[in-house]
């Protein structure tokens, strides 16, 4: 048994600025003024905790784990109200490996990402993606992203009704916080060049298993079947 757990932005769908768009107006409205997300790296990361860098660049210190629950539901409601499925792209041979994983009766399905549960499942949703997936790990579990494996393992435990170790986890994600939080509960990583970290970092970053993307899925089968 595996469980294989996708990052979604860059890995599963493209979905353009719709972070960063209401990230900054959600902030500019609990601020007062015009909040730039201009320099912050956005890939990778959760959304508390851009919230938080964004945050404080602004100068909000009072208060600040309040204000970040205000943004990030400002935030989540922006992107459900405004999100349009014509602007989410899927991302090549994505749809297709999906469809194939989800006949193995011995691969189980689960997100592991640092969008919020409402925004990832918006993004899912728009792509038709969403009903792959039985259960995940989220930005609002946890600021950092090293202890989502956690949580997604006991959501998969309750969903499957068995237990299931963390080193039957497998991480898919298109950047080195991908494959470090993996490697932070002994899980195994797969790297894809989708997104916005080039091959050579993802290289450096030593995943278990490196793709261009998803077109040609013969490594990644020779790899589950390892």
């Amino acid at each position: 048994m595996s469980v294989l757990l996708f990052d979604i932005d860059g890995t599963l769908l493209l979905a353009p600025g719709l972070g960063r768009l209401h990230f900054e107006t959600a902030l500019t409205t609990l601020c007062g003024r015009h909040v730039s997300a201009e320099g912050v790296i956005f890939s990778g990361r959760t959304d508390r905790s851009l919230a938080r860098e964004m945050l404080l660049r602004a100068g909000y210190t009072s208060g600040i784990e309040h204000a970040i629950s205000e943004v990030l539901d400002a935030y989540a409601t922006l992107l459900e109200d405004e999100i349009d499925p014509a602007e989410v792209r899927v991302l090549p041979g994505v749809r297709e490996l999906l469809e194939a994983l989800s006949q193995k009766t011995h691969l189980h399905l689960g997100v592991l990402t640092g969008n919020l549960q409402r925004t990832g499942h918006a993004k899912l949703a728009a792509a038709s993606l969403d009903l792959f997936f039985g259960f995940g790990a989220y930005g609002c579990d946890h600021e950092d992203r090293n202890q989502l494996p956690a949580f997604a393992r006991d959501r998969a435990q309750a969903v499957l009704g068995k237990p299931v170790p963390l080193s039957t986890l497998i991480i898919v994600g298109d950047t080195e916080h991908d494959i470090a939080c993996g490697r932070a509960v002994g899980a195994r990583t797969v790297a894809v060049c989708t997104g916005l970290v080039d091959r050579n970092s993802l290289r450096n970053a030593e995943p278990d298993l490196l793709l261009d993307d998803f077109r040609q899925p013969e490594a990644l089968w020779a790899f589950l079947d390892d």
